[in-house]
């Protein structure tokens, strides 16, 4: 059993009895998933099903269901105990369409961290892996060790960012997920505690509507070491979050946030859907939705109907 798909949303307990949908998302369901499913579904008893099962990108396996709350949450549970190579959603079905997809970039919509590839081009990657990754688990404040990695960069010419930032590779299905967004009408925002050349750069290879970055300061073409602010950190794209959210005029339940790290955790647990994209232990414990063997473009089955 696959402990990062079995946090169930308490929320479920009180609900009573509508349509949900049920996914099960990863790079090799197939049909044996889809019997484990209807085996479960029908074990539980109550459950009516609405239709059968579709596959959305060939990663995905949906089906509405009619039942209590309760009864998802056991069917949620009941999943994860017997599925170790897929991820298990479960949500209602949508009242209000979701218009606002708030993603994180490093280790999120990129595969790597922006900030380590820069100094890994100056031979300091190590050292600066070294504390990206206790910060992302929670292990260090964002402020001390994005300010202790950017201090080890003062004095780079920033022709390098211009380098490093033209090697910067998409990860599987970031580019299809931001399209359909957009096409379905969703608002898209990317938001990094990484940099704005990396940040805008990928922003606009795929299309967001908008983006948010911290600002490395530079003096006579060199970097300095530090940071301007203000600092984009978790309490900040919590705040940006809650912003986009009262723009739009809509509810928290029409947001999707993505993220990885310990500094998402704030816009993923405001949001109606937060997704855990691969992500740190620290997260996985704290959020519902995980996305640990999938493609991106899978969250498309959670947010558009």
């Amino acid at each position: 059993m696959t402990t990062s798909n079995c946090k169930v949303p308490g929320f479920l307990d009180n609900r009573g009895v509508q349509h949900y949908v049920l996914s099960i998302v990863g790079p090799s369901v197939d049909e044996t998933h889809r019997k484990i499913a209807t085996e479960v579904l029908s074990d539980l008893g109550t459950l009516q099903l609405q239709s059968d099962y579709s596959s959305l990108g060939n990663t995905t396996l949906s089906t509405k269901i009619k039942a209590e709350g309760r009864v998802m949450a056991d069917a949620w549970t009941a999943l994860c105990g017997r599925i170790n190579d897929a991820d298990v959603w479960v949500h209602a079905q949508h009242k209000q369409p979701v218009r606002l997809l708030m993603c994180d970039m490093d280790s999120t919509i990129i595969p790597t961290e922006s900030l380590d590839e820069l100094a890994a081009e100056i031979g300091i990657g190590q050292q600066v892996a070294d504390i990206t990754a206790r910060a992302m688990a929670g292990e260090l404040d964002f402020k001390q060790a994005l300010d202790q990695r950017v201090g080890l960069l003062k004095g780079l010419d920033v022709s390098i960012i211009d380098d490093c930032v033209a090697k910067t590779t998409i990860n599987p299905g970031a580019a299809e997920l931001v399209a359909k967004a957009k096409q379905a009408g969703i608002h898209t925002v990317l938001i990094s505690g990484g940099f704005g050349p990396f940040v805008s750069y990928v922003a606009n290879l795929l299309g967001f509507d908008n983006w948010f970055s911290n600002t490395l300061e530079v003096k006579d073409a060199k970097l300095t070491g530090q940071v301007l602010p203000p600092l984009v950190d978790k309490n900040t794209k919590l705040q940006v979050l809650k912003q986009e959210i009262e723009r739009l005029n809509i509810q928290p339940e029409q947001a999707c946030t993505v993220g990885d790290g310990a500094n998402d955790l704030g816009m993923l647990g405001h949001a109606g859907f937060g997704v855990a994209y691969r992500a740190k232990p620290i997260v996985l414990q704290e959020t519902h939705y995980h996305l640990q063997h999938g493609n991106l473009d899978d969250i498309t089955a959670l947010i558009i109907d």
